[in-house]
């Protein structure tokens, strides 16, 4: 593997890349400062979710051979169909990983925090007034209206067991 190329919004996607790194020895670049790789470098890819689509994957797969993909969201691993979210990002053959990474509004930027920011005065509101809210609601609810940080480099075991396979 010649780099893992990350992108990032808030910061958790650059730390699981880096923290990649420094477990595997490859080195780990920004994807819009990663000009050092050359075209078609063997790459490992950090990107975060949004709305499904894994940010930075697409300019990604048109620089680089993109042997793994490791999509960094906010919710836990089971609410997230991973079928569906290898679908969505044209993954067929590519093995994706999923992070949880968190959510902080004050780290967002431009449209991406403008829809988040609908997202909590809506879902966020009816979340609340529900009456049984389950484990996932509550950390939802956290995440919205406190942010939330779930960066756990023990999240990457499968990743490393992948690339030193």
């Amino acid at each position: 593997m010649d780099g893992i190329i990350f992108c990032s919004n808030t910061g958790f996607s650059r730390r699981y890349g880096q923290a990649l790194s420094e477990k595997t020895g490859i080195p780990v670049f920004n994807l819009y400062d990663s000009q050092t790789l050359s075209q078609g470098a063997d790459v490992v890819f950090v990107g975060w979710l949004f709305g499904g689509f894994i940010q930075g994957l697409k300019e990604a797969k048109k620089r680089y051979n993109v042997r793994a993909v490791c999509a960094v969201g906010m919710s836990t691993a089971g609410v997230l169909s991973m079928e569906e979210l290898k679908k969505k990002n044209f993954l067929t053959d590519t093995p994706l990983f999923y992070l949880q990474g968190g959510f902080f509004m004050e780290n967002l930027h431009g449209i991406h925090k403008f829809f988040l920011m609908i997202l909590k005065h809506t879902l966020g509101k009816s979340l609340l007034k529900k009456e049984n809210p389950t484990p996932a609601d509550k950390e939802s609810i956290k995440m919205f209206f406190e942010g939330a940080d779930f960066f756990n480099e023990d999240n990457l075991s499968e990743v490393v067991a992948f690339l030193k396979s």
